[in-house]
């Protein structure tokens, strides 16, 4: 469960913080920026905000004639924006072990969320004591670092709670963007600057279940047939349909064995995700207008994990392919010495971030590469997934070692990759496979360690499509 620090400290940051967050929380999130505090601290605060499963093209994106994320559209225009930044996988649990390691899966070895391969002694992937964390490398630099944490497969059991000490690594699984704004808010007080302070939003996470608060704030939904209604209401129906989309879609099955979706049905649900979206936009809008009030001095970094697929290949949900709709995603960084300024270049999460925190002094500069690398085995391995990808020089070359193809998009022509050049250009697609062959080795080299997953972990993960509709 989750917990924040106490009472506050006394002092100005308190005093102004406490007023602040109940009226912040009480709605005035639009409202001009509070006098801020007076503050000592001469090294910059670091906020971290992850957005789970958030698509890049959702963050200027307009429903019914109204924004999407209206904040963080802002946010974007006066930062130092990446619309088109590269995740190093399409899921959650290697991405997240990437970016805070400043490695590619195929060094950590992080691939599955569970292996199921023993029934009896269920276990998952955990991220070894020997790599050194992004929150270890602020703690050696001297910060203070805090995390507040909700997807299932960061636990802490898993290794992701390194670098923070005894109580700052606060787990609740799948709680909503209010209570991590909350918490976050309720935590600095308690927090010595300068601090490294990580939010991490589940939403807009399947199975898209948004805020009542945002409810027809994008516009009317669709009207719908009575088994679209029933199926999308029903968390546990829809992610067997989820599944049942995403299986059906790589191949593991020949045919849907759950009726499809109406087309108002699938608007529906992509509906569903935005209002996800702007409720975290919500929540993120508070955030950063109650540090900045109090910590005026602070980087902020907001970017997302990967995407999701809204069936641009024929299925849905992520982790399972390396096309754009899965691997690109959002990356927003203010700061005094990165904007604004819109970065359209394609380039890995990992070499952005990397050369922060080299400016920031808590890292070494270097980066992985001019190429963006991503790869995945899926969730789980019975689903027979095993890709890997390399964007580079305007074009995406992917390999799926388990199907035996392979595909060359040139994305700044075909950005929705629907046209494979790969017999076309062989000498493109054979500069990127080479160029792939020698930045990322086939099979993962990285030492992973087992944690044994209990009961109570297994049902969280399955909630949130990680266990293939586990019997």
């Amino acid at each position: 469960m989750y917990v924040t620090r106490g009472i506050p400290r006394g002092g100005v940051r308190a005093a102004v913080l406490m007023p602040l967050l109940v009226v912040l929380l009480a709605g005035c999130g639009g409202a001009a920026d509070p006098p801020a505090a007076a503050t000592s601290n001469t090294r910059p605060n670091v906020v971290f905000i992850l957005i789970d499963t958030l698509r890049a093209d959702r963050v200027h994106a307009v429903r019914h004639g109204r924004p999407v994320m209206p904040f963080l559209s802002g946010m974007a225009r006066e930062s130092a924006w990446y619309p088109n930044a590269i995740s190093p996988s399409s899921w959650t649990k290697p991405a997240l072990a990437s970016i805070i390691t400043g490695v590619y899966p195929y060094a950590h070895g992080i691939v599955y969320s569970a292996r199921l391969e023993d029934p009896e002694r269920p276990t998952s992937d955990r991220l070894a004591e020997s790599w050194t964390t992004l929150a270890e490398r602020f703690t050696s630099a001297g910060y203070t670092t805090w995390a507040f944490q909700t997807n299932a497969n960061l636990a802490p059991a898993l290794g992701f709670a390194q670098g923070y000490e005894a109580g700052h690594y606060h787990f609740h699984n799948g709680a909503p963007a209010e209570a991590v704004t909350s918490a976050a808010i309720a935590a600095l007080p308690s927090l010595d600057p300068p601090f490294f302070l990580y939010a991490h939003y589940m939403d807009p996470h399947a199975p898209y279940r948004p805020d009542p608060a945002v409810a027809g704030a994008l516009g009317p939904m669709p009207d719908l047939p009575a088994y679209d209604q029933a199926l999308i209401d029903d968390d546990a129906r829809f992610m067997a349909y989820y599944l049942d989309q995403v299986q059906t879609a790589i191949g593991l099955q020949p045919a849907h064995t759950i009726p499809d979706l109406s087309e108002a049905g699938k608007e529906a649900v992509r509906h569903r995700y935005d209002l996800e979206c702007l409720a975290a936009d919500r929540a993120v809008e508070t955030l950063v207008r109650g540090i900045r009030a109090v910590e005026p001095n602070t980087v902020f970094v907001v970017l997302s994990d990967h995407g999701e697929e809204f069936w641009e290949r024929g299925g849905m949900g992520h982790g399972v392919t390396l096309h754009q709709e899965q691997i690109r995603v959002p990356l927003i960084i203010d700061a005094p010495f990165a904007g604004p300024a819109e970065h359209a270049e394609r380039v890995s999460v990992l070499t952005v971030l990397q050369d922060l925190w080299g400016r920031l002094g808590v890292a070494s500069r270097e980066s992985p590469g001019g190429a963006a690398l991503s790869f995945t085995r899926g969730p789980w391995a019975s689903l027979g997934v095993d890709q890997r990808a390399i964007v580079h020089e305007g074009a995406v070359w992917i390999e799926d070692s388990a199907g035996g193809r392979h595909w060359l998009f040139d994305l700044d022509a075909d950005p929705g990759e629907l046209d494979d050049r790969s017999g076309a250009d062989p000498d493109r697609a054979e500069r990127l496979r080479s160029l792939l062959e020698e930045s990322q080795p086939r099979s993962p080299a990285g030492v992973v360690e087992g944690a044994a997953l209990s009961e109570s972990d297994l049902e969280a993960l399955d909630a949130v499509g990680y266990l293939g509709g586990r019997d």
